[in-house]
């Protein structure tokens, strides 16, 4: 075994690949290359249609497309004919949910069965332009869209679809791929777009375009890493590059043997071309630290050179052959030791088992000791090579050598057997091939969800009993799909069924199989189910609840005091429910608010969408009254300044930004040197010119920017007057540099008031007798000692202006 299994593998850079057939698919004939195709991650569904786009065989297929989904391994889910306007995209949800867009915006929402969802959506007229999409990205949360004047727009959050554009990247032409960066996986936690034009890349935000600058162009595909770290581009030259999401690493550079678009799709009419491609497959591995990477080429088994063949063949005979000798060997060494055949006690099969058992012990003392203090690591390795081994024998060889190394680790504490269990309990055609990888990612709680959208509760009832998960999410689900399934069948019979198979579990919720029930018609049939409910709170709808105590003032107070403080959702839902917006408005605020006081989403985080959006529906909820459009218009406006702190928080690399006022983002991005920012923050809150110049005086002071200050000042007649450089200076303690501007101060007053500020006497005193204001020098006099020059010098010139006194 240990000799098939090593030569399956191929070493590249200090790793080990190789390429593995799993099973054969089950869709029969399909050319994949004339239909547009959707994979769900984690060994999800497959979707496909046909690409009308491409020319259609006449008599092959019928003209009108059908959608078809098919598991991971190609078994038939369901289908149905697509008479609706042109596809140009398809792809899955995160939720299994499939997305099919049309050219005029409309998007589609399917289950995995092929059910229509009531959610579907548009781009409206606005991202088509009044003439439709051409291009479309779909990732796991939303999607991105190209009308045909080439404007982005796009949908972060399918749960609540809002369409929204991103900046004009000013195409003029079709760009030639475009890839999405997730908010999940940008650093501003907002959308980033990119688009491959001529021979470089724009990276399209909300409110910006950049060019990242590549040489290297045209580029003719894109791919973003699943955990959004590294994008590999592929150029017309036939040349790939891995680099950094940001773009700032090169990781490889390679030369691959091909060049050309590939599997590009052209945007436009016109006859295509269709290239004959060679059946083999490059897989491109990076060595860590190093630049370039290294390849390796698989071919199809069938097209193996035959001299290869034969000297693989040769060298497995000849191992195998050494393997049978030394064996041979062992057994002869071993017999002797035991007196041979027929001799006394030690004669027979069990004579021998203990001295081989004690020689092959001894071997695997000797491995261990060779191993050293890597064998921890070595346990490791082959759990996790196990995991990722879809033959069954192979994983328990591997679990095996763990086990055994297992008991020579200290401390060791690996709970890995469940795992493999659950894993392999849904492998094969049947439930499609999930690995352990994929297991991990999910997360067990998301598989048996899984499993249940697929109506394969059974299967998920043991895994939930087996990991010790809650089974009531199986059985409720398992007895909406048997209501559903049932619709012919007596209320009476229908029930007797559920109760039979629920009854081992007392805590499941009837109340949620009950509202299945009345939805699809069957009132008897609900109100039976809910004298099976054992809490009595879930026997009365929610919505009876709040009606009925909306003529209770005492218990509408009491249970709004209760809800503010424990159930704000239920108390957004009550307000819903008695048409008060307003209150529900404020329930968010307050949420938003207290959003900003955790640490994990306040205090410079990066992650605020969950707040924006909470501000977007205060405001949308404001707007049901004229009497709050006050606070429709605080809560657009600090939605607004939170999307351009998240920004400047990401291009800064500073987590100052978030939850300031307006007054303080200008002043730190001011004293930052940002003044591109600053002005853009103070033309989009149109901050007063007063109040713009106040902040920028005190910013420059506070960077101790004074050449920079002093320029400031000479650009106009500053609206705030020269004290304020004044005031600034004497703040940072430069009186220095506060003497320059009291100097231009034009009321004499209040040049006097500034001199005794900095301790300038005489000037303050010169400045007091040209203004002749014997209250003012009184004033100032007061400040100083009796006996002192300074004090002596106001004397004589409040004796000259006021003789006598």
């Amino acid at each position: 075994m240990s000799v098939s299994i090593a030569a399956e593998w191929s070493e590249l850079n200090n790793r080990f690949y190789r390429k593995q057939e799993l099973y054969s698919m089950s869709w029969g004939t399909i050319d994949l290359s004339r239909h547009l195709v959707a994979c769900a991650r984690f060994a999800g569904p497959i979707a496909t249609v046909r690409d009308e786009d491409k020319l259609l065989i006449l008599g092959a297929e019928s003209t009108r497309p059908r959608v078809c989904i098919y598991s991971s391994s190609g078994l038939p889910i369901t289908s149905f004919v697509w008479d609706k306007e042109r596809i140009i995209k398809i792809g899955w949800t995160e939720d299994e949910v499939l997305l099919v867009v049309v050219d005029d915006g409309t998007v589609f929402q399917f289950s995995i069965h092929g059910v229509p969802l009531p959610t579907q959506f548009s781009f409206g007229e606005e991202a088509g332009d009044g003439q439709g999409i051409c291009d479309c990205q779909i990732w796991g949360s939303g999607m991105v869209v190209m009308s045909d004047t080439y404007r982005l727009f796009a949908v972060t959050s399918l749960q609540e679809p809002r369409p929204f554009a991103l900046a004009n990247p000013g195409l003029q032409e079709m760009p030639h791929c475009m890839e999405v960066i997730p908010p999940e996986f940008t650093v501003s936690g907002s959308l980033e777009v990119l688009l491959a034009v001529g021979s470089t890349v724009l990276a399209v935000t909300a409110n910006s375009v950049q060019d990242r600058g590549i040489q290297s162009g045209p580029i003719t595909m894109m791919a973003l890493s699943p955990n959004g770290n590294f994008l590999a581009c592929f150029t017309h030259e036939g040349k790939l590059l891995v680099l950094s999401a940001d773009f700032t690493k090169v990781l490889s550079d390679i030369e691959t043997e091909g060049g050309g678009e590939g599997n590009v799709r052209a945007g436009g009419g016109g006859e295509e071309e269709e290239e004959e491609e060679e059946e083999e497959e490059d897989l491109i591995r990076r060595k860590r630290g190093k630049r370039r990477g290294g390849t390796r080429k698989y071919q199809e088994q069938e097209e193996k050179d035959e001299e290869e063949e034969e000297e693989e063949e040769e060298e497995e005979e000849d191992l195998i052959r050494r393997r049978r000798e030394e064996r041979k060997g062992e057994d002869k060494e071993v017999s002797r030791a035991g007196g041979g055949r027929g001799g006394g006690r030690g004669s027979g099969r069990g004579a021998r088992r203990g001295p081989l058992i004690r020689f092959f012990l001894a071997v695997i003392y000797e491995n261990i000791r060779s191993i050293g203090s890597s064998l921890p690591e070595a346990v490791e390795t082959c759990i996790e090579a196990a995991g990722h081994e879809f033959d069954v024998s192979v994983q328990r060889s591997l679990l095996r050598a763990a086990a055994y190394g297992r008991a020579f680790c200290r401390g060791s504490k690996l709970n890995w057997n469940k795992r493999f269990q659950e894993c392999n309990g849904v492998v094969g055609k049947k439930y499609d091939m999930m690995g352990e990888e994929d297991g991990m990612g999910l997360t067990c709680p998301v598989l048996v969800a899984r499993l249940i959208n697929r109506h394969q509760h059974l299967l998920a009832l043991r895994i939930s009993q087996y990991l010790g998960l809650d089974q009531d999410p199986v059985l409720v689900h398992w007895a909406c799909a048997k209501i559903a399934a049932m619709s012919g069948a007596p209320d009476k019979t229908v029930l007797e069924l559920l109760v039979e198979k629920l009854k081992r579990s007392p805590s499941v919720s009837y109340a949620a199989i009950a509202k299945k029930a009345h939805k699809n018609g069957r009132p008897r049939l609900a109100a039976m189910l809910l004298d099976y409910e054992p809490c009595a709170a879930e026997q009365k709808p929610i919505d009876e609840f709040f009606k009925f105590i909306q003529g209770k003032p005492i218990a509408r107070d009491l249970f709004v005091a209760y809800a503010r403080q424990n159930e704000p959702e239920m108390l957004k839902n009550f307000y819903f429910t008695a048409g008060a917006p307003q209150g529900a408005a404020d329930v968010l605020m307050r949420e938003f608010w207290a959003m900003g006081k955790d640490r994990s989403t306040g205090g410079g985080s990066a992650l605020q969408g969950p707040r924006i959006r909470m501000l977007d529906q205060a405001q949308d909820l404001y707007n049901h009254n004229k009497e709050t459009a006050f606070q429709a218009k605080v809560a657009e406006e600090a939605a607004k300044l939170l999307k351009i702190q998240q920004e400047l928080e990401a291009s800064t690399g500073q987590p100052i930004f978030v939850d300031s006022s307006v007054s303080d983002t200008i002043r730190t991005c001011l004293i930052m040197g940002n003044n591109k920012a600053a002005t853009r923050i103070r033309n989009e809150f149109k901050v007063p010119e007063k109040r713009f110049y106040w902040l920028k005086i005190f910013a420059l002071a506070n960077a101790k920017d004074w050449e920079g200050l002093e320029k400031f000042s000479k650009e106009k007649k500053p609206p705030v007057g020269y004290k304020a450089f004044v005031d600034a200076c004497v703040v940072e303690g430069e009186n220095a540099e506060a003497a320059k501007y009291i100097q231009k101060i034009p009321d004499l007053n209040e040049r006097a008031e500034a001199y005794a500020q900095i301790g300038m006497m005489a000037e303050a005193a010169e400045a007091a007798e040209q203004s002749k204001d014997s209250e003012l020098l009184s004033r100032l006099r007061s400040t100083l000692t009796a006996n002192s020059a300074a004090g002596a010098l106001f004397d004589s010139i409040r004796d000259r202006l006021v003789p006598g006194s």
